[in-house]
C-alpha cells in the first residue's frame, strides 16, 4: 500500500508549506487544458529544496517542454490558481523506510476519545504581505491548509505535527481574528 499525499494549493502556498521540509521534496500536478490557456493536458513537476523552488518543469503528455525556463514556468503555475499537487519523493520519507509504511502516524495521537472539533475557515482569505511574513513559519503552514474541509486531525498529518499543536496554533489564529470555526 504506498501512501500518497496530495495538496490543493497554489504553488506559492505550495512553496511555504513545504518550507520546513529538511530534504527536497518533488511534486507534480496534472493540468487539465482550459480555454485560451491551455490546448492540451500537461503535466508540471517541481523541486523544492531548503524552502525555495529548485526546479519547475512543464511537459505535455508527449514530453515536449511547454517553457524554457523556471520562471516561465513558475509564472504560468501562478496564473492557474489552486492546483492538486501530488507527493512523488520526499528524502524525508526514504529515510523511514526501514519502519512502518506510515512513519508519521505514531506522532497523531488517537482519536479514540477526543471530541471532534469544528472545522477551521478562513475569515480572511489572504492576508497583507507585511502581516503573513510576521507569523510564526507553523501558523503560515497551517493557515495556508485550512480550506474549510480540512479538521485539526487532518492538517497534523498533512504537517507531520501532533493534533493538539494544530489545535494551539488555531486557536492562536482565531484570537487573531484571522479564522473561524
Amino acid at each position: 500500500m504506498t501512501n500518497t499525499r496530495a495538496y490543493v494549493l497554489p504553488i506559492v502556498a505550495l512553496i511555504e508549506t513545504m518550507k520546513g521540509m529538511r530534504t527536497p521534496v518533488t511534486l507534480r500536478a496534472q493540468l487539465s487544458p482550459r480555454p485560451k490557456v491551455l490546448r492540451e493536458t500537461c503535466f508540471a513537476e517541481i523541486v523544492i529544496e531548503d524552502g525555495v523552488l529548485s526546479s519547475c518543469d512543464i511537459r505535455t503528455a508527449d514530453n515536449h517542454k511547454l517553457f524554457s525556463s523556471l520562471e516561465e514556468n513558475f509564472i504560468f503555475l501562478q496564473k492557474l490558481g489552486p492546483l492538486r499537487w501530488l507527493l512523488i519523493t520526499s528524502g524525508h520519507q526514504e529515510l523511514s523506510s526501514s519502519g512502518p509504511k506510515m512513519p508519521h502516524a505514531q506522532q497523531l495521537p488517537s482519536s479514540r476519545g477526543t471530541t471532534k472539533k469544528s472545522i477551521p475557515r478562513k475569515v480572511i482569505m489572504s492576508l497583507p504581505p507585511g502581516q503573513f511574513k510576521e507569523l510564526p513559519q507553523r501558523h503560515k503552514q497551517v493557515f495556508l491548509l485550512i480550506d474549510g474541509y480540512k479538521d485539526s486531525a487532518e492538517i497534523g498529518r498533512l504537517l507531520s505535527i501532533s493534533q493538539n499543536s494544530v489545535e494551539s496554533i488555531l486557536n492562536e489564529l482565531y484570537q487573531l481574528r484571522l479564522i473561524g470555526f
